[in-house]
């Protein structure tokens, strides 16, 4: 693995990120063999504020196809199947930095193919990077996994705000805890919950159209 002299802070860092949470929810669902995963959206969702507010950035640095075929599905049809080897860096505000190697794979009927495979990777990676679980264990025989992102050392279903604060506020300085429970039309920043994730992510999105706008 290539990495600078130091990684000390890198580090600290990759720990303070892999503190901040218990999981991750699965709002993805497989209709055709009907199970509920994790998604690119769930895992970004929860790494990136905490990745913002740690100092660390993910850049893709190059990929390479290592197998392409055409497949035959269970029914006979024709699919093609990408095999990709990618490599990121993983940076630190300090200039440390640490690059991750990561397997990617994408079938799929007509042009995603690569794409598939590249988001698979890009997944892989950082679940690996930041020990994410998800309970997508392939030994598992059934769906009990975490089904909700919680702060360490919380017996309740609520949000660390702190890296949630910090995204809202890498898009504009004013938004504060209180103001989040004001868009959610909360009275205190301590009523919410992840019940609350699917409109902060709406909040989220609405603030980066209008920064992005102007």
């Amino acid at each position: 693995m290539e990495q600078s002299p130091e990684v000390g802070e890198l580090a600290a860092a990759i720990a303070a990120v892999m503190g901040s949470f218990r999981g991750v929810e699965k709002s993805g669902v497989n209709t055709f063999h009907r199970y509920k995963y994790a998604s690119d959206a769930d895992l970004l969702w929860t790494l990136k504020p905490a990745l913002a507010a740690n100092g660390l950035a993910v850049i893709l640095l190059d990929w390479s196809i290592v197998r392409e075929a055409e497949v035959k599905t269970k029914n006979g049809a024709a699919e093609r199947l990408v095999d990709l080897a990618v490599r990121y860096r993983l940076a630190h505000k300090s200039g440390q930095w640490i690059t991750i190697s990561a397997p990617g794979s994408g079938q799929d009927p007509g042009d995603k193919a690569l794409y598939k495979a590249m988001t698979g990777a890009f997944k892989y990676a950082l679940r690996q990077t930041f020990a994410v679980p998800t309970g997508d264990d392939p030994e598992a025989h059934d769906d009990r996994g975490p089904s909700t992102m919680r702060p360490v050392g919380s017996a309740s279903p609520g949000l660390d705000l702190a890296p949630t604060v910090a995204a809202f506020q890498s898009l504009d300085p004013s938004w504060t805890a209180e103001r989040l429970a004001e868009s959610l039309g909360l009275r205190s920043p301590d009523e919410i919950g992840v019940v609350h994730r699917e409109k902060l992510k709406a909040i989220y999105k609405a603030a980066q159209a209008a920064k992005e706008s102007t």
